[in-house]
């Protein structure tokens, strides 16, 4: 028969292994930014998982970062992006489809600084992704086809600047000091 059973269960082990490296750049005054790659190796392990026994071993990349740029000289107007990458993954029987996204803003600030405007989208590109489990007698897919992209737009003001207030000495004289 043909049915999905949701269960926790404890595998023998679950082990990851991860190695990461950020760099930050700058081209001139328009440019600026970082990136970071992040390569992992998992391996997981269950003897007593229903059926499906599974013994499986998987290296994966992350890429990702933040670019900002600025678009005009004269106006503090700048974008932000954000891609992110990862390869294909696993989690113990399913397997992760690569997933790619890109968030992104485009922000004001007037020349005091006391204004802004922003305009945010994450995942403008609506990607989605899904896993799927091919292991055995199984083979099951979970396509997630939520719309997962959103966009925000919003003014900002700030009111007065921070000072720093004046704060007396703790008498410590009676703590023996």
């Amino acid at each position: 028969r043909m049915a999905v059973i949701m269960k926790e269960t404890n595998f023998d082990f679950s082990n990851s292994y991860g190695l990461q490296a950020s760099a930050i750049f700058s081209a001139g005054k328009w440019l600026n930014g970082n990136v970071f790659a992040v390569g992992t190796y998992k391996h997981d392990k269950s003897c007593n998982f229903f059926d499906l026994p599974f013994d499986r071993k998987k290296l994966s990349v992350i890429l990702g970062g933040t670019a900002s740029v600025k678009l005009s000289s004269t106006h503090d107007l700048r974008l932000i992006l954000n891609p992110f990458y990862q390869t294909k993954a696993i989690q113990g029987v399913y397997d992760i489809s690569p997933v790619f996204r890109m968030d992104a803003k485009l922000q004001w600030s007037s020349h005091d600084g006391k204004w802004g405007l922003r305009l945010n989208g994450s995942n403008i590109f609506n990607n989605r992704f899904d896993t799927r489990s091919v292991q055995g007698n199984q083979d099951y897919r979970m396509k997630v086809n939520y719309n997962w992209s959103s966009f925000t737009f919003a003014v900002i003001y700030k009111f007065g600047g921070y000072k720093e207030k004046n704060v007396k000495a703790v008498d410590t004289s009676r703590m023996g000091h």
